[in-house]
Formats: structure tokens, C-alpha cells, sequence
């Protein structure tokens, strides 16, 4: 679900089109064509975004029984939904979300969404953003190909390129928290974050 977060930010379809997409993808397990691999910053994404304009024509021609008649299997964590306050946000997930207590200087909470199950959390700094992600631990390991560097520091995977780190990703073994950063970073920025998570409402 992450791989398709990044997606998307290259690349703009309609909420029509984008929620046919997803649907597809749903029905044809999406725990199995999820990859771990952050796509923000591959320097393919010309060719990710082609991809996704031909897949969206082609749902487009056989995905209208399904959206009219959305699959029952999809229940309550089967939609993009954004929500204004981390409470509502919360409030639609089957599991305890965990947030950040401590976020990089300059930044402040802009919105939330729950995506098919995945809690995001956006903060921005004017136009700069710092996104978190929260969702139940995936088999295999984070593909970092596309940075040049990376580090594990107390439990915490940092990648990024010369100028700084663009992101981090922990894990409690049940699930998988990432942080990912528009513009380049501190390590103190991505740790300290990282280590204040805590169980919302506590």
C-alpha cells in the first residue's frame, strides 16, 4: 500500500478512476502485490507513471460492476478515507494506532488518511512534507536500491542520498512504521521521531 502512496503522488487520475484502481488491485490481493519499495525517489517513476495511466484506462473498461457493487470482502477498511482530526482516524481502525509525540522542527499536523487499512499521517513545514505510515508488519524486506546510502541505528533503517536522509522504517515485528520526507533531513530529525511513537490517546 505504501509502493502505491508514492505512486500516486506522480502521477493524478480522477477520485473516480484512482478508487477503481484500487479496487482492482484489492481483488486481486493486495497483500501479494504490495512491495516495500518507495517509489517517491526512483529516478523510473516516468515509467511507474505510464504503468499506472495504462492500468487506469484499462480498469476503466471492465471496473464498473465492481465499483456499482463494491466485493463484500472489502468491509470496513475496504476505502480511502481522509479525516480531518487523528481521532476520527483512529476511530477506523481495527488495531491501536501509534503516533509521533516529536516531529522534526518546523512541522505540524496537516491531515490523515486510512488506506484500505494503512494509517497516514501528514505533517508539512509550508510546503514540505513529512509523511507517516503505520500498517501490519509484510513479509520481506524494504527495498532501499534507490538511495545511496543507509544506516541502522537503535532498531531504526535511515536511507537517503548525499544531501541528508529522506527516510526511516522501524518495525515491532507486528507492525511496520515508516517516516518519508519530501526534502532532505537530519538523522536526529528521523531517530527522535521514530523513538517517540506512543499509543494515541495515551
Amino acid at each position: 500500500m505504501i509502493k502505491y502512496s508514492r505512486i500516486m503522488e506522480k502521477v493524478f487520475l480522477s477520485e473516480e478512476a484512482e478508487m477503481r484502481i484500487m479496487t482492482a488491485i484489492h481483488r486481486c490481493d493486495i497483500q501479494k502485490l504490495r512491495q516495500k519499495t518507495k517509489t517517491r525517489f526512483i529516478k523510473g517513476i516516468t515509467a511507474a507513471a505510464a504503468c499506472a495511466v495504462i492500468c487506469a484506462v484499462s480498469i476503466n473498461l471492465i471496473a464498473d460492476k465492481h465499483i456499482q457493487n463494491p466485493p463484500a470482502d472489502l468491509g470496513a477498511q475496504g476505502s480511502v478515507t481522509e479525516y480531518k482530526t487523528v481521532s476520527d482516524l483512529a476511530s477506523s481502525l481495527d488495531y491501536s494506532l501509534m503516533v509521533p509525540d516529536v516531529l522534526p522542527e518546523g512541522y505540524s499536523y496537516a491531515l490523515c488518511v486510512n488506506q484500505f487499512g494503512m494509517a497516514q499521517i501528514i505533517y508539512k513545514n509550508g510546503e514540505n512534507e513529512f509523511k507517516y505510515y503505520m500498517e501490519p508488519a509484510q513479509e520481506g524486506e524494504i527495498d532501499y536500491s534507490q538511495y545511496e546510502n543507509t544506516k541502522t541505528e537503535d532498531g531504526i533503517t535511515l536511507a537517503g542520498n548525499a544531501d541528508g536522509w529522506l527516510e526511516a522504517d522501524t518495525t515491532d515485528g507486528k507492525f511496520t512504521y515508516s517516516f518519508i520526507s519530501d526534502v532532505p533531513l537530519k538523522e536526529s530529525d528521523f531517530i527522535n521521531t521514530a523513538k517517540s511513537l506512543k499509543a494515541y490517546g495515551k
